[in-house]
Order: structure tokens, then C-alpha cells, then sequence
């Protein structure tokens, strides 16, 4: 397993760990990997290496140890898996949808991490958008038109919109990840980026956060082994950003006619628990 030393967004050496296996929960993640992984993660990890960081300047949570990709790959892959795509609302990717159509400088629509999601691809072509899916965790079981899961089959095209929607908290390294981003960005490209709010997460309070981990019986925890890597917050998102070159979009159309967004990206240096870690950002090419 790899270790990951240092804050994968602010590259901070300033953590503590927040979680790891004890005598406390170790039945509760034998039962999760029983239901949710057909027990691979028990035959696959060590569990002394199962570690949850927290970085103390951005608060970004992350396993300290990571699998390979060879074992992400597989676990990422196995039937029993659940599907993330079933879980996004309708209305919502139709909300998103057209907020990137009030703002966008083109049509082309790469879905980055997609899946096999026809729920995006849909609406995406139903606001005259040309969509194209890419995830390199996807497994092609026949020839699908617009979905790719390599660089090479995409050839490298630059797109218009970028959507990185619930992707991120999957992916082992954030860097490698945000270039392969920018390899698709050319000037004033829109990556629209969305990911769970490790300050606000489905476990409500912050001490069931830790208390509840990795499974309470009811569903997977938002830092579940290994389903997310990371656990983001606004403000470990927008430096993750900011540092690869890229810049929070501005525009007029988002305040006039989307202003609950704002008010949201408005909150994230007033109430950080009442923040939002759904961005907009333009890529700044440099000429």
C-alpha cells in the first residue's frame, strides 16, 4: 500500500489520524465487507495500514495508506459493488445541466469518471450538448459510441465543459488527476466539480463521523473503505484547484439566474459547516 505523508490538497505535513482499525470496529468493517465486497477487503488489506488522516490546516480527510491500483481496480470493478450513478437525482443533473449551458463557451461535454451513465449523457443531449463519457476504472462489456476509458481513444481532444461530478473522493492521486484534466482544457474551458463535504457528512455530526465508521448498520459511511479515498471541505477543494492552475469562474449569468450558487460559494468563508464543495472553475492557459 502507499503511503501518502503530506495533504494531498494543500500539501500540508501539519495531520493527525482520525481513524484507524481497533477492537471498536473491527466486526462493523468485517460486515461491510461481507455485504458490500463479497469479503475481498478482509483477503486484500492489512489492516493495520487502514488509516484515515485529517490535515489540520484544510481539514481534508484521507487514508493515510492507499491500495494499488491494481487492487482499486478490482475492488472498484466487482459486481457487489454499488453503483454510484444510482444514486444521482434526475432533477439535480438536469440543474447542473443548464447552469453549464448559460455559461459555456461551446458544446463539447466530457463526463470525467462518468461510469456507464446515461443519466448525464441523456440530458447532456437533450440541451444540444455532444457528450462524451471517460473513466479509466470502467469496464466496457460492448462498444458504446461516446464512452472511453483511456486518453488514447479520446485523442486528446479539448473540450468546452469538463463535468467531474462525484469522481474525485474515488481517485488515489489527486495530482495525476487534475492533469489529466488539463489535458483536456483549452482557453476558458468550465470544469464544473462536485464532490461530498467531509464536514457535512451523512452521519450528521461530526462525532458520529468518527464513531460510526465504517458501517452503522443502515448504510456505508462517507469515508467507507475503500469507496472514498478522501473526504473533502471547500476549502481543501478550491486549493487542490487553485494550485493546478486553475481559477473560480465569475459570471454574471451564475448570480442572475443561479443565485442560490453563489450564496453557497459566499458561506464557504463565513460558515465553513454550511459550505459547499460543488465549484465552478476555468482552466487560465498560459498563452
Amino acid at each position: 500500500m502507499d503511503k501518502i505523508s503530506i495533504c494531498p490538497s494543500c500539501k500540508c505535513n501539519n495531520f493527525k489520524i482520525v481513524i484507524n482499525i481497533d477492537n471498536n470496529n473491527i466486526d462493523k468493517f468485517k460486515k461491510l465487507d461481507n455485504l458490500y465486497y463479497d469479503n475481498i477487503l478482509t483477503s486484500l488489506l492489512n489492516f493495520d495500514k487502514v488509516k484515515i488522516a485529517k490535515c489540520n490546516r484544510c481539514l481534508h480527510h484521507w487514508y493515510f495508506y492507499q491500495p494499488s491500483n491494481q487492487k482499486l481496480s478490482f475492488m472498484y470493478s466487482n459486481k457487489s459493488f454499488k453503483d454510484k450513478n444510482s444514486y444521482i437525482h434526475k432533477k439535480n443533473i438536469e440543474k447542473n445541466i443548464l447552469i453549464l449551458k448559460k455559461i459555456s463557451p461551446g458544446k463539447d461535454f466530457l463526463d470525467f469518471g462518468s461510469g456507464l451513465n446515461n443519466l448525464w449523457e441523456n440530458i447532456a443531449h437533450k440541451h444540444n450538448f455532444n457528450y462524451f463519457g471517460y473513466d479509466p476504472y470502467m469496464q466496457k462489456k460492448k462498444k458504446l459510441k461516446n464512452y472511453f476509458n483511456s486518453l488514447s481513444e479520446l485523442n486528446y481532444k479539448k473540450f468546452d465543459i469538463i463535468n467531474v461530478n462525484q469522481v474525485l473522493e474515488h481517485v488515489k492521486n489527486l495530482d495525476t488527476a487534475l492533469e489529466e484534466i488539463k489535458m483536456f482544457c483549452k482557453k476558458e474551458t468550465i470544469v464544473k466539480v462536485s464532490v461530498p463535504n467531509v464536514l457535512r457528512p451523512r452521519e450528521k455530526y461530526i462525532k458520529k463521523f468518527y464513531k460510526e465508521w465504517p458501517y452503522n448498520n443502515k448504510s456505508l459511511h462517507t469515508m467507507s473503505p475503500y469507496e472514498h479515498l478522501h473526504g473533502f471541505t471547500a476549502k481543501s477543494l478550491k486549493n487542490l484547484f487553485l494550485r493546478k492552475n486553475f481559477s473560480i469562474k465569475h459570471s454574471f449569468k451564475i448570480l442572475f439566474f443561479f443565485n442560490h450558487f453563489y450564496i453557497r460559494q459566499y458561506l464557504n468563508n463565513l460558515i465553513p459547516l454550511l459550505s459547499t464543495t460543488e465549484m465552478i472553475f476555468k482552466f487560465n492557459i498560459k498563452d
